[in-house]
């Protein structure tokens, strides 16, 4: 499993590399609310409620992301809705990718 910060404006780290199989738990870190969105996702994905994950709210509130069969091969952008306008931006990379 891999941890990743939700900080004040930036995930950390923004380069998220996993296999199928895997959990990543995005932690919050802040007052401010986040969530996670996917932009884009490569041909084939069916990512369907995980499109768009629910805000994450207080700190030290966890969302967990498992990457199963929604999730093909592939680089997934990402964004917090509220604060892409800010840059808090970042990419999960999926399979062959992950290395």
């Amino acid at each position: 499993m891999g941890e990743k910060t939700v900080g004040h404006f930036a995930f950390d780290p923004a380069l998220v590399v996993a296999q199928h199989g895997d959990t990543e738990r995005f932690v919050q870190n802040s007052a401010a609310p986040h969530n996670v969105a996917f932009r884009n996702p490569p041909k084939g994905a069916k990512l369907g409620a995980a499109m768009t994950g629910p805000y994450v709210i207080p700190r030290g509130k966890t969302y967990d992301l498992v990457i199963d069969a929604r999730f093909v091969n592939g680089s997934y952008a990402f964004v917090c809705d509220p604060h892409e306008s800010v840059g808090m931006r970042g990419t999960l990379k999926v399979g062959k990718y992950a290395k």
